[in-house]
């Protein structure tokens, strides 16, 4: 097979792989994740039966987030704003009553006297995590890639001059072809030594 050939189809396979595993909506659900888990955190100061089949309380060693935290950060930090939104829907959801301090807070978002919080200018290429899943995404399809084209002649990586057909050159086109942001080669390398040597 030549290798112009071996390169398309080794885009394709990293498209699907990548298609599959929803890379499209990873830093999307990673996010979601980071707000039901702060929700998680503010609810297990609550004095309620943790084991309710909504929100799980979730508690990290000392690391407690009380629900009045809970309501400053999420006056400045989005992904706070959505998960004192996640903590009053679990609650409602489940007729438990609603701390005060939640309350007023909800009251002030519903009547627009609070309103999401722009993402801070620390965070504007994403927040600290965002990327994980994506990430893990990737190495993925590199290493699948290296599993099924190896033993034809597929490289990881190659060196400045040399022909743009390696496996980190496919998962970087498939990339750009889903139209995703992290899509050059460098990037895609970058991820994949990263998330190999952790």
């Amino acid at each position: 097979m030549g290798v112009t050939r071996l390169f398309d189809e080794a885009v394709l396979k990293a498209k699907q792989s990548l298609e599959s595993s929803g890379i499209g909506s990873a830093e999307e659900q990673t996010l979601e994740l980071m707000a039901i888990v702060l929700a998680g955190r503010a609810k297990s100061t609550l004095s309620v039966d943790a084991h309710l089949p909504g929100l799980m309380a979730v508690k990290f060693g000392g690391d407690e987030l009380t629900i009045p935290d809970l309501i400053t950060f999420a006056d400045t930090h989005p992904i706070a704003f959505k998960a004192a939104g996640i903590l009053v829907t679990d609650l409602v959801n489940h007729d438990i009553t609603i701390p005060e301090p939640l309350k007023v807070w909800m009251l002030d978002v519903i009547n627009g006297k609070k309103l999401k919080p722009p993402t801070p200018p620390n965070a504007k290429r994403g927040f600290k995590g965002q990327h994980h899943w994506r990430n893990i995404y990737i190495c993925f399809a590199v290493d699948d890639l290296i599993e099924t084209f190896g033993g034809q002649g597929m490289k990881l990586t190659r060196n400045p001059n040399s022909p743009k057909v390696t496996a980190i050159d496919a998962v970087a086109r498939a990339m750009q072809e889903l139209g995703q942001k992290t899509a050059s080669y460098s990037s895609v390398r970058d991820i994949y030594e990263t998330i190999s040597k952790a």
